[in-house]
């Protein structure tokens, strides 16, 4: 239990869980002054992932996604670079951002065994893979050579990962507070428990402009 100073805007509250999300997602990273950092996916928590890579000293943040609205979003959150996977060559692109050496950390969380097999060719040799993707369904995964000849550390970068749950929660309350990690900007949809239905059918349409939707009394 995280107390919550009274100031904080009551609906917004609610936001905090995915906040403590995206501490251990930060922490797990722990990107070193001057590192390059790509995330793939740019939906709600890679751009909170983003936000947060925002006040660290990462010198090169990359956002891969295949929409072009949230990509925009991803440039106004703070990456330096934006790349679309359906028209771009991203393994190109990375190699020529880094010079050829690859991105040191790889955060996967479009939530697509097909973004895994991305970040296994982004990602530098004896680089960092973070996880904290959802896959919904079995997936065939191709980047078996990859994770041989690169050898990076992979993190399953769920909260079951960090060694001190209550401590992130903590974290992201006073983030929140602070106003550190602005997820509010996130919010495009309310809805009233009257039209939670409406809010489910939005949540699953494919809705491009969708990023986060909340019920509200």
């Amino acid at each position: 239990m995280v107390k919550i100073v009274p100031k904080a805007k009551e609906i917004k509250k609610c936001l905090i869980e995915p906040l403590a999300c995206i501490v251990n997602i930060l922490r797990a990273a722990n990107p070193l002054f001057g590192d390059s950092v790509a995330i793939i996916g740019c939906g709600f928590m890679g751009l909170l992932t983003l936000m947060g890579l925002d006040k660290s000293g990462a010198f090169k943040k990359i956002a891969v996604d295949i929409l072009n609205n949230r990509l925009d979003l991803a440039k106004k959150f703070g990456a330096t670079y934006i790349l679309n996977a359906k028209k771009d060559n991203i393994v190109d692109k990375v190699n020529s951002i880094t010079e050829g050496k690859g991105a040191d950390i790889v955060i996967e969380i479009s939530g697509r065994m097909a973004g895994f097999d991305l970040a296994t060719q982004i990602v530098k040799s004896r680089g960092k893979i973070l996880i904290p993707s959802l896959y919904g369904k079995p997936e065939v995964m191709k980047s078996g050579f990859y994770l041989m000849l690169k050898a990076p550390t992979i993190i399953s970068a769920h909260p079951f990962y960090s060694d001190d749950y209550d401590r992130d929660m903590l974290i992201a309350a006073r983030s929140f507070e602070k106003g550190i990690l602005p997820v509010n900007k996130l919010i495009t949809h309310e809805f009233s428990l009257d039209n939670i239905s409406e809010g489910f059918n939005t949540l699953t349409s494919s809705d491009p402009n969708y990023i986060k939707g909340i019920i509200v009394p």
